[in-house]
């Protein structure tokens, strides 16, 4: 079988779940197919095009698009797969909304030109209908959720160098933040304190600099001078006691053999999203502190595999993280159950007999 892997930016930085997505699912494919993979890159905000023609017309923000359209059409006609597996992004807000769903459509329709049967798979979901979306393509592939009675497949990640995390000794309880922004725009700013939380983060740090626990907070957008000032501005404006230590770099997964808890407090409701970092941190060993949102009740597994705390509450988060450190044995076994359910439910094995699975199906008609 000829498996076409196509997506835009599907290349370094390395900081989107969905490019490691598919970046580990390639290596368990091509023990079962031949597969290939087309798609547009960006390197330090320019948009190289190796597979597409001549594009110099364009305007900016359809290049990668239109590009991605034209080296999926030469890949079908020079190539001929059997399948084409498209990985678009998963936002649907706005313009970035609309060019979206025009590649899902135009990609599956070229395929469609050409009798090749063509899956698009969301590795995530924001501001679009599943129902709508589906009218769109002939066969829409999300992760398992109530109310969705279409393809799915599992989102997981590769746990395998996380299994091998050993923790580092520290004198003193250490939390860890993470989000993988790159940009120091006020945009940028809004979306890490009101969507990924960073303000529960805040709003908690009087609490957990009385009870003594280390904060590390990493973000690449830290490297900017000014947007780190910001950050640690707003940190010690709250709690100038606190212990807190910014990093525009860490080593993923080894930070986790570095803390004794991982901090994921999503304040904005997905209609899909799994957290790499989160599935990262539970194969590590490493208990997850989680807002209690729908799209993260199954890796909380009602509080059996992570600590849940109120989502905008952040004197509530304190505690939680608090109530965390003092309680050695019941962080132990959450770890314990959050390794045993990150291994064997969410992993990027599971992802791959699930792909495997559908493209052994009929095709929908």
């Amino acid at each position: 079988m000829k498996i076409l892997l196509v997506g835009p930016d599907l290349g370094p930085p390395w900081t989107e779940g969905r490019k490691n997505f598919v970046r580990d699912l390639v290596p368990r494919l091509v023990v079962r197919a031949q597969v290939r993979l087309v798609t547009t890159a960006r390197q330090d905000g320019e948009i190289t095009e190796p597979c597409a023609g001549k594009q110099a017309a364009v305007p900016q923000k359809w290049r990668t698009p239109i590009a991605l359209d034209q080296a999926v059409t030469h890949a079908i006609r020079a190539w001929r797969p059997d399948v084409v597996c498209h990985f678009p992004y998963g936002t649907f807000r706005g313009i970035r909304g609309l060019v979206n769903r025009w590649s899902m459509r135009r990609i599956d329709q070229r395929c469609a030109q050409r009798a090749v049967r063509c899956l698009t798979i969301l590795y995530s979901l924001t501001n679009g209908s599943r129902a709508r979306l589906k009218r769109h393509v002939r066969e829409l592939v999300l992760a398992p959720r109530v109310g969705w009675n279409g393809l799915t497949m599992t989102i997981g990640t590769d746990v395998t160098k996380a299994l091998q995390v050993v923790a580092v000794p520290n004198g003193e309880p250490t939390a860890l933040f993470m989000a993988g922004v790159a940009d120091a725009g006020r945009v940028a700013v809004r979306y890490l304190l009101q969507e990924r939380g960073l303000q529960d983060l805040i709003d908690a740090a009087p609490h957990l600099a009385a009870a003594g626990i280390r904060l590390i907070v990493a973000i690449p957008a830290l490297s900017d001078a000014g947007f780190c000032a910001d950050v640690r501005r707003r940190f010690m404006t709250a709690a100038p006691s606190l212990a807190l230590d910014l990093r525009a770099a860490v080593p993923v997964p080894a930070i986790f053999g570095e803390v004794g808890l991982y901090v994921f407090p999503y304040r904005v409701e997905l209609e899909q999203f799994v957290p790499t970092s989160v599935l990262e941190s539970m194969a590590a060993g490493v208990p997850v502190v989680l807002s209690d949102l729908e799209m993260l009740a199954a890796l909380a597994n009602h509080g059996r595999t992570a600590y849940l705390y109120r989502r905008c509450d952040g004197r509530h988060l304190a505690e939680v993280i608090v109530a965390a450190f003092g309680d050695v044995a019941g962080r132990s076994a959450r770890a314990l159950a959050a390794r045993r359910l990150a291994v064997t439910e969410w992993s990027i094995d599971r992802s791959a007999e699930d792909l495997a699975t559908l493209l052994g199906q009929t095709p929908a008609a």
